[in-house]
């Protein structure tokens, strides 16, 4: 029998049996600032960091939201681990337009945002169920 503060992990989603996403939050945060300082190592082009982006970070980030229940303070604060870096690597400014950062119309840059993912794996797999 677990007590209320033994964590475990299952498919690579930490969890506690409290149910309190701070330990997956943690998680995450240290898998954003892992890649972070990927990004920012010199050999990697814009092309490359882009291609980083979509195949490496982004799947370890958005695989556990769909189990957890992070509040929109808490997926700032892990935006803010990366998404500066990201947008830097890739060539742009840092002070884009956070309308323009997500959104792929109007020469958006079309970077995901996680609690918008979040919302959106949520309803894919409720569609699933039924």
């Amino acid at each position: 029998m677990l007590n209320n503060y033994t964590l475990f992990k299952y498919l690579g989603v930490t969890s506690a049996s409290n149910e309190s996403p701070k330990h997956e939050l943690q998680s995450l945060k240290e898998k954003t600032k892992t890649g972070a300082r990927i990004l920012a190592s010199p050999p990697l082009t814009r092309y490359q960091s882009h291609i980083y982006l979509n195949t490496h970070l982004q799947p370890k980030i958005f695989h556990p939201l769909t189990t957890t229940s992070l509040s929109l303070k808490q997926f700032e604060s892990l935006k803010k681990t990366y998404i500066n870096q990201v947008i830097s690597k890739c060539g742009y400014n840092n002070k884009w337009p956070k309308a323009l950062r997500h959104g792929m119309t109007y020469c958006g840059l079309d970077f995901k945002d996680p609690s918008t993912e979040a919302i959106i794996k949520k309803i894919k797999g409720v569609q699933s169920l039924f």
